[in-house]
């Protein structure tokens, strides 16, 4: 977060068994209530950077479909833009690293 000037950051890891991302870290204020929540593949930005394995930057969140808000409802958190990149091993996802909302241009 501090690399990039970032309010909130997160690190989800893939579970493979489930086909579902889960929050491993998640800093910043609203850090601990997003813990609770899963991604299936695909779903959101970070499920779909997962899927397709390619990083995306997204300046304007509320103008992607692909957003979920009912992350931003439930945490009290309010996304405007992020940064998610793919962790991948051999080919494989691991999991996918993002930051939200940079702070300067």
């Amino acid at each position: 977060m501090e690399i990039f000037g970032c309010e909130a950051g997160s690190l989800l890891l893939y579970d493979h068994e489930k086909e579902e991302l889960f929050f491993d870290v998640a800093l910043g204020s609203k850090g601990e209530k997003v813990k609770t929540y899963r991604l299936k593949l695909g779903e959101g930005i970070a499920g779909y950077v997962a899927l397709h394995k390619q990083p995306e930057i997204v300046n304007d969140v509320s103008q992607d479909p692909r957003f979920l808000r009912k992350v931003d409802e439930m945490t009290g958190f309010n996304t405007v833009n992020m940064l998610c990149v793919p962790l991948m091993f051999k080919g494989k996802i691991q999991g996918v690293l993002q930051v939200l909302n940079k702070r300067d241009e």
